[in-house]
């Protein structure tokens, strides 16, 4: 479905169906002078095919007359497609060079991710019972990222960044994915903003494997380093444009907090982090108990990081324990 964004003519969004919880993710159509540009593309499949054809012939414009294809992040609902629109339409795609990595994972190991992700998850607590789970998603997952990119230019931090022909900025804000980035346009004080700041729900912030560890860290750090940005609309991928940005973001810091507290809360006796996440999150449904896992670790490691937990070894599994001084997080949460 394509609806303009109000107040900017020259945007409009792309609501794409996914198969998540979620249901839905916003991907943008920018006009300029000569041509158009993608921002973000949703899963491939052949549903969205037919969606983003459709979303091209209301606006009058055929694949060719895409010039920019621009990834905020290369999670499948916003990357999944990039491949067959290059394909389609010949455009580059832009891409933020930390996200390399996370797309050589995939890129790179196919046929491995799965037990690569058990074998991470395992010495936290997953149960044995839940792997086939974790395999039958993950191999979905990967048929949804599937042609994948011929080509990817990548940007770095600080790059001014030529979206048809109007300068944006480039902004690393790394937590919910490592290359996770905001276009920033001053002028006209509007952001696309990725999955880095969203409405009524807060991003998922994991740990996924052993180069994650600092996820929870940097993405407090990079909430405090966009927070006093001078934004009219931040155009999010998921629920609605954020009007109100400093206040959302002090929400969403207020909800760390929260969680922090409340894993000390629970952390009573030595625990694992999977036994930590049921009693702190409330999902049941098994395609949304390891993303709970990975955003629990997240949690669990910052707080060990801090010195209010540790994190001990016993016969291969982690268990955490009350660390040897419980700091005040409020102000350094909160602040910004």
């Amino acid at each position: 479905m394509l609806s303009p964004v109000a107040g900017f003519p020259h945007i409009d969004r792309v609501t794409l169906p996914i198969p998540t919880p979620l249901q839905h993710v916003h991907c943008y159509l920018v006009e300029g002078k000569h041509g158009f540009a993608i921002i973000d593309t949703g899963f491939y499949t052949h549903e969205i095919e037919r969606v983003w054809a459709n979303a091209l012939a209301q606006k009058g414009i055929r694949f060719a007359d895409i010039e920019q294809i621009v990834l905020t992040h290369a999670h499948p609902d916003h990357y999944g497609a990039a491949g067959w629109l290059q394909e389609q339409t010949g455009a580059p795609i832009y891409l933020l060079e930390q996200e390399r990595d996370l797309i050589d994972r995939h890129a790179m190991r196919k046929d491995s991710w799965s037990d690569a992700l058990i074998a991470y998850f395992r010495p936290f607590g997953l149960p044995f019972t839940y792997e086939e789970e974790v395999r039958a998603h993950e191999a979905f997952m990967l048929q949804l990222i599937s042609p994948a990119p011929t080509q990817i230019t990548w940007l770095r931090e600080g790059d001014t960044f030529e979206l048809m022909d109007v300068p944006f900025e480039v902004i690393w804000v790394p937590g919910h994915s490592p290359g996770q980035m905001m276009l920033y346009h001053e002028p006209q004080k509007v952001a696309f903003v990725g999955d880095h700041v969203l409405m009524g729900i807060t991003p998922i912030v994991g740990v996924w494997s052993e180069d994650d560890l600092y996820a929870l860290d940097n993405y407090l750090h990079a909430l405090r380093k966009v927070a006093m940005l001078d934004l009219r609309v931040g155009l999010s991928g998921h629920r609605e444009p954020i009007e109100a940005w400093q206040k959302r973001i002090g929400d969403i810091l207020g909800h760390h907090e929260w969680r922090l507290k409340r894993i000390l809360d629970v952390v009573q006796e030595p625990l694992t982090a999977w036994e930590i996440m049921l009693r702190v999150f409330r999902v049941r449904q098994p395609e949304q108990l390891l993303f709970a896992l990975a955003e629990s670790i997240a949690h669990l490691e910052y707080l060990v990081q801090q010195g209010a937990l540790q994190k001990k070894v016993q016969d291969g599994t982690y268990l955490f324990v009350k660390g040897v001084s419980i700091h005040e997080l409020s102000t350094a949460m909160i602040s910004f």
